[in-house]
């Protein structure tokens, strides 16, 4: 009987210039935390980012991807859980239901017009370029009428009446916002020209198979003599990286804290977070169940950052999340056919010809 070998990873007949590359860069969330080690929001001068900026200007990205909900995923919201209900999860859905009772149009219509304009050539018409901003809004593409929002003029801004006052404060308030999507995304995307942020997260089928099973997998989690001893080792770690970025902010060059938070090293740590799950052995099986969900969010994100890719074959991606992913999504991507993985060391250490 013959014994079948397991399958090799797919390979293109490609050399590694010629793969779509990816770099994933994994972050802090700038804008703070809710989570049970980190609470603060965080301050620094824009400057701090400039380093950053500047290295990831020189991986020249096609795309530019983010981790928020796509607009698919909110319409799919909508119709499940209702316009109220979407709203108090995602604020800026109400706007997005403002823009399509007064546009008279469903997101999917608002989403093609803006589309549709993004191809012409905005920068010789503001009026335009603020009716996309509009129609982004409406089409639940939040991070992207930023991007547009922040292409106006200041004075244009200040007396463009096609969107309502409310809604132009709200991206006025976006545009200072110290969240990574911004602070990095929006500002390089700006930066390189691009016309859109993609978001690539999709994290609504949530954190257990069975929502209503959450009680029952917290009360385990307390009771766990090797979930407790991994909080606080995971407080004293964060301790020490707030301490660093701390240090790296006051230095005025946060580039050199995401190089230590995207080496090995820290990657392990983030995927400790989730081995500890293989030794608490929960009665209930909930622990592995978690661990299972949260492969379900990243394959989902690595599937939608494979969808952009395709956009552009040969081209480049970066991707902006939290750095508990960046392992899952490397160990993912890498296993496609054409994917080259980039990484922040390489731009830092060896940074890529532009030609």
């Amino acid at each position: 009987m013959d014994i079948i070998s397991p399958c090799a990873p797919f390979e293109a007949p490609l050399s590694p210039k010629e793969k779509t590359q990816v770099l994933v860069l994994g972050t802090v969330h700038l804008g703070g935390s809710r989570d049970v080690v980190q609470m603060e929001i965080r301050e620094f001068a824009d400057r701090a980012l400039v380093p950053l900026l500047d290295a990831l200007a020189r991986f020249q990205p096609d795309f530019v991807g983010i981790e928020s909900y796509p607009p698919e995923t909110i319409a799919w919201m909508v119709h499940t859980q209702g316009r109220e209900d979407t709203e108090d999860s995602l604020p800026f859905a109400k706007f997005a239901h403002q823009m399509q009772d007064r546009l008279g149009l469903s997101w999917k219509e608002a989403q093609e017009r803006a589309l549709g304009l993004m191809k012409q050539q905005l920068e010789q018409d503001l009026k335009q370029r603020g009716e996309v901003v509009a129609h982004l809004i409406a089409s639940y593409d939040w991070y992207s009428a930023l991007l547009q929002w922040a292409y106006l003029p200041r004075a244009f801004r200040e007396t463009y009446r096609d969107v309502p006052e409310e809604i132009r404060t709200a991206l006025e308030h976006g545009l200072l916002a110290r969240e990574e999507a911004v602070s990095i995304g929006i500002v390089l995307a700006k930066r390189l020209g691009h016309q859109r942020i993609y978001s690539i997260d999709d994290g609504i089928e949530g954190d257990l198979p069975d929502p209503s099973q959450l009680p029952v997998f917290l009360e385990e989690f307390e009771a766990s003599d090797v979930c407790r001893a991994f909080l606080e080792q995971l407080r004293e770690e964060v301790k020490i990286e707030e301490e660093q970025l701390a240090y790296y902010v006051k230095q005025g060059n946060l580039l050199p804290f995401y190089q230590k938070l995207n080496a090995d090293r820290s990657l392990r740590n983030s995927m400790d977070q989730w081995l500890i799950f293989f030794r608490t052995r929960f009665a209930s099986g909930l622990d592995r169940a978690r661990v299972a969900m949260w492969e379900v969010r990243n394959l989902h994100m690595a599937a939608n950052i494979r969808k952009v890719t395709a956009l552009r074959s040969g081209g480049r991606m970066l991707v902006i999340v939290g750095a508990a992913h960046k392992p899952f999504l490397d160990t993912y991507l890498r296993s496609l056919v054409d994917i080259e993985i980039v990484h922040l060391g390489d731009l830092v250490e060896s940074p890529r010809s532009t030609a």
